[in-house]
């Protein structure tokens, strides 16, 4: 009878063990993270249950949600409330109202993970779209056009795609960029960046805000720019021929002419119609109407 006993007592200690070891055996997805009271994902889905039972958030951030202990204010992300929303209470439209607040605030309130994105124009965040999207439908059905970007690469650069852009309308380039540093969007370049002489005309065809005037290869443009002396001024300025002229390919709406900064002067080249030759020093032929022959440059 005593050895029966025992070998009942056994059975149910392992029993008990056993079903200990099978109840810890699946952890429980929604279960707090360490040291935190909300699992993974609770900045998505905290809202829509703040709205069903706001009191509920209260025990922890506090009867006037400022935070108390260790639990957050909920004005360190929402500035108006309660009722809390993702943006400010006196907008009445997101679409209409958030320019007018980024323009005086800026990003820093956007780029939030749990929201537009710690970088608000690449990705988006966890409830926000990315401001670069192209449009966006919201949870009503409301389809809005946001920031589509402009095109990327060298040939967005060109005189014929940004400059244009710029003088239609410049406020869309001060979204995203400054004149110098910094740049509203820490990624985008400044205008100073490429135009070192001064800021740029907002106007086509001015070389000014590149090259030194007169030209000289010097500071602040930097050396890197060609020195344009010798029958530059006569030919240019004199003559009215561009840089494609007697640089072919090396216009000043191409990439050859800027793009990467060129450390060597253009070679010449004549457009085949162009009844000329250069052999490093002198020119030799006719060119619009004259006789070069030789003409030293």
């Amino acid at each position: 009878m005593r050895n029966c006993t025992r070998h009942i007592g056994r059975l149910g200690t392992g029993l008990v063990l056993l079903a200990l070891l099978f109840s810890c055996s699946d952890p429980n997805a929604q279960a707090p993270t360490e040291n935190q009271v909300h699992g993974s994902g609770w900045d998505s889905a905290h809202g829509a249950l703040s709205v069903a039972d706001p009191f509920g958030c209260t025990s922890c951030h506090g009867t006037d949600y400022t935070g108390s202990g260790g639990a957050v204010s909920c004005y360190s992300c929402h500035y108006d409330g309660p009722p809390f929303s993702a943006h400010p209470a006196n907008w009445t439209s997101p679409f209409t109202d958030h320019r007018a607040y980024v323009n005086a605030n800026g990003f820093s309130s956007c780029s939030l993970s749990a929201c537009h994105g710690a970088s608000p124009f690449v990705g988006g965040g966890l409830t926000a779209p990315s401001c670069g999207t192209a449009d966006y439908t919201n949870n009503s059905g409301s389809t809005f056009t946001c920031h589509a970007g402009h095109i990327s690469g060298p040939n967005w650069l060109l005189p014929a795609a940004h400059v244009a852009d710029a003088i239609n309308d410049i406020t869309r380039c001060w979204t995203c960029h400054a004149l110098t540093a910094p740049s509203p969007i820490p990624a985008a370049t400044t205008c100073r960046v490429c135009h070192a002489a001064s800021d740029p005309f907002m106007v086509q065809g001015s070389c000014s805000s590149c090259h030194n005037n007169p030209p000289d290869g010097n500071g602040p443009a930097g050396n890197v720019r060609p020195n344009r002396s010798g029958e530059h001024n006569r030919h240019v300025n004199g003559e009215g021929f561009g840089c494609a002229t007697c640089h072919q390919g090396f216009g000043s709406d191409t990439l050859g002419h800027w793009y990467p900064d060129p450390l060597t002067p253009a070679d010449v080249q004549f457009a085949a119609t162009i009844a000329m030759t250069y052999d490093g020093t002198n020119c030799n032929g006719t060119c619009h109407g004259k006789n070069h022959n030789p003409e030293s440059w």
